[in-house]
């Protein structure tokens, strides 16, 4: 799958996409002439996953703080003879492509029709930075419990360092010698990143028994910070199921499940308000209950609703300076006075 990235105007820049060889591409379409389009890096792949593994699913994209974006891409693949049988460990990442696009000096002139004489347009060119592979990456180990249901980071208190480090990576060892992979693109869940991986390595071979009972596909769900590829500090599901969310359940990084059928549609509602009806329901099925001050998400699926409780962000206070070029007409052409233009007399 290929993800867009587009400007603040909308205007598509860029694009990413993985292969089946373990390459992750970045292509260049700053240009507003198609015949300049290119591969970025100089045509190296951004990323090269471990072995070489596949991505077949489209990644997602946010704005990294520092400038750039953070690429959220995990691999795995599910459409070849075999693929069912394959067992490898696959792994899910987040890539800080820290190209920004830059004015390209000078400019185009605008001949067009109706163009404006002399009047310009300004290009834009992506200043990228260098290829890279998973020895960049800051890895974070998973844990399971309560019998598997739920993964917890082993070292949470890692911290990420952006001097070093280019990203994050999570080992998708949550189901053991299952063959856990990514096919489906990751989204964006109230400012996480939601990975929904499967597992199509069954206990029933139906070639040589094509009457054995269906069963279900079983799947697992990693919810994560996307700069940080670290779990939340407090609980985001229900873990010990008594129809609250709140401190008494474990702060998890992700959770089985027991049918995957694809993708969830998330559904989010506004923040947590006291709940009116008893048992709390959403879309005719009966939910936990999210804190106060916190935003619910309900990711549905072909079986089952989960509730995802993630607290809402943190204001942001914008500074800006208005800079302004004196307009020299009021004075007929003649010079400005610096003191007119500092509020002084003169004397």
């Amino acid at each position: 799958g290929v993800k867009l990235l587009r400007d603040g105007n909308g205007v598509i820049t860029a694009a990413y996409a993985g292969d089946l060889l373990g390459n992750l591409w970045k292509f260049d379409l700053a240009s507003h002439r198609s015949p300049e389009w290119k591969v970025a890096f100089g045509g190296k792949p951004m990323f090269k996953s471990e072995n070489g593994r596949p991505f077949t699913a489209a990644p997602a994209t946010v704005t990294h703080p520092r400038g750039g974006v953070m690429v959220l891409a995990a691999t795995g693949k599910l459409f070849e003879e075999g693929d069912e049988k394959l067992r490898e460990l696959q792994s899910a990442y987040g890539l800080w492509d820290a190209s920004v696009l830059v004015q390209k000096p000078g400019g185009s002139t605008n001949a067009g029709p109706g163009a404006l004489s002399g009047r310009q347009l300004q290009e834009w060119v992506w200043q990228e930075g260098q290829p890279f592979d998973a020895t960049k990456l800051l890895k974070r180990e998973q844990s399971l419990s309560q019998g598997g249901s739920f993964s917890q980071q082993t070292d949470p208190t890692k911290v990420l360092d952006w001097a070093q480090h280019r990203g994050w990576q999570v080992p998708l060892t949550m189901m053991k010698d299952k063959g856990l992979r990514n096919i489906v693109q990751p989204q964006l869940v109230s400012g996480q990143v939601m990975f929904e991986t499967m597992t199509p390595v069954l206990d029933v071979d139906y070639a040589k028994d094509p009457c054995a009972d269906l069963v279900d596909v079983p799947g697992f769900t990693l919810f994560l910070d996307p700069l940080s590829g670290g779990m939340s500090k407090k609980a985001v599901i229900d873990t010990n199921r008594d129809g609250k969310i709140n401190d008494k359940d474990l702060a998890v990084s992700g959770w089985k499940v027991e049918n995957w059928t694809g993708r969830s549609v998330v559904l989010t509602e506004e923040p947590a308000k006291p709940c009116t009806t008893n048992p709390c329901t959403a879309q005719g099925q009966s939910v936990p209950l999210c804190p106060a001050q916190t935003l619910t998400n309900i990711a549905l699926t072909a079986k089952e609703a989960t509730v995802v409780c993630v607290n809402l962000p943190t204001p942001n206070r914008w500074w800006w300076r208005e800079l302004a070029i004196p307009d020299n007409s009021y004075s007929a052409g003649k010079a400005v006075d610096p003191d007119t233009l500092n509020g002084s007399s003169g004397q």
